[in-house]
């Protein structure tokens, strides 16, 4: 994406904008931003900087790898994600037994409880302690 900022004295970024200035407006050049890729989980983009003697200039994204216990926090957050997931979808199951159960009671067709069990079974199977 290209971008478009405008530097005072050439050395202070004091605007970015990702479309093109109006005509007639000066110290507006283009921009490109360098945004490395990252290890999910374990680094992030720093602050940016600009860099102006390149051309076009250039919008830099440092990387930045997190400590150890920032990814130990990051893996917590993301096990409790996907355990809350799980747990929703035995809530979901819970509140379908009753109706199944009703209706085994009533035509003697148990499949659909039988069904709702086996996937309640595999979901718990999925349950995490950790990363």
């Amino acid at each position: 994406m290209t971008f478009w900022i405008r530097a005072v004295d050439g050395k202070t970024v004091t605007d970015v904008w990702d479309t093109q200035p109006p005509a007639g407006q000066d110290g507006w050049r283009e921009a490109i931003e360098v945004k490395p890729a990252l290890i999910p989980h374990k680094q992030h983009h720093g602050a940016h900087h600009f860099d102006l003697t390149k051309t076009p200039a250039q919008i830099i994204w440092p990387v930045i790898d997190y400590t150890p216990e920032e990814i130990a926090s990051i893996k917590a957050q993301v096990l409790k994600q996907e355990n809350k997931v799980i747990h929703d979808q035995l809530d979901a199951i819970d509140s379908k037994k009753m109706r199944a159960m009703t209706d085994a009671f009533l035509t003697g067709d148990k499949s659909r409880l039988h069904d709702l069990e086996a996937q309640a079974v595999a979901l718990r199977a999925k349950i995490k302690t950790k990363l």
